[in-house]
Formats: structure tokens, sequence, C-alpha cells
């Protein structure tokens, strides 16, 4: 029998930094056990990852996200996933608002949006969500 895999959705507010360092981050630590994906409450004006990001993905964990795009939740079956991650209070607040038959499998983490800021906050974004992945996992 086939196993189904746990369909995993990280939600931001623009998919350029905190949820596709998520998405890239589970996908290496969950493995090939979860389906993961990545979106946002708003489509950003820009058509990939914050350069920062990418940087510290590579440079940081060897994870390269440099083709991954922006995409607005919007876009996105809600209703196929088996968890989704607000990766902070405002983004988790907006989805229970605008999506209400997804608050039984939503979670909702608090992780620093790093945007416009140097390398080291994209650094302490990633280390944070590397440890809500790493302690909390089997939660998901």
């Amino acid at each position: 029998m086939k196993q189904v895999k746990q369909r995993v959705l990280f939600v931001c507010y623009g998919n350029t930094c905190r949820s596709p360092m998520a998405e890239g981050l589970a996908k290496k630590i969950l493995g090939n056990s979860y389906h993961i994906e990545s979106a946002g409450l708003i489509t950003p004006s820009w058509d990939n990852a914050a350069e920062n990001a990418i940087r510290v993905m590579k440079e940081d964990f060897g994870i390269d996200i440099s083709s991954h795009r922006p995409r607005n939740i919007a876009s996105v079956n809600l209703e196929d996933f088996d968890r989704i991650v607000a990766l902070d209070l405002y983004v988790g607040e907006r989805l229970e608002r605008d999506y209400p038959f997804i608050q039984e499998k939503l979670v909702t983490w608090e992780v620093e949006d790093p945007i416009g800021q140097d390398i080291e906050v994209y650094r302490r974004c990633a280390k944070a969500i590397e440890k809500l992945l790493m302690e909390i996992s089997l939660n998901i």
C-alpha cells in the first residue's frame, strides 16, 4: 500500500523570505514523507525570492531557492493541505478571517520578517525556522 504524504503549506506575507526559506528547510529536514509548498498573502512586485534569503539558504544550509517564484495564496487550493503554517500572528489572523474553513489545520508560528533588513536578520530568521522544524516536525 502506497503511503500518503502529509501536505504542508507555509504562508508569509509576500512569499519572498520566510515561507520560501521554510519550504526549503522543511524539504531538507522532513524529507520525502512530506509534500511541502509555500505561498504569500500578497503577490510582490518582483518575481523571485529575496536576494538575502537566497544567499543565507545557500551559504548556511546548502539549499538552493534561487528558482523560487512567489505566488499568492489565492492561487492555492487550501483544501489540498493537511497543515497550513502561518509564519506570524498577522498572517495567521488573515488566513483565519479570509479562509475560516482551514482553522482546524492552521498552525501559527511567530517568526520575524527579515524583508529589507541586513543579512544577519535573514540568518536569525532561517535559524528560528530551522529550530521550529526540528522541535515540532512531527506535529506540523
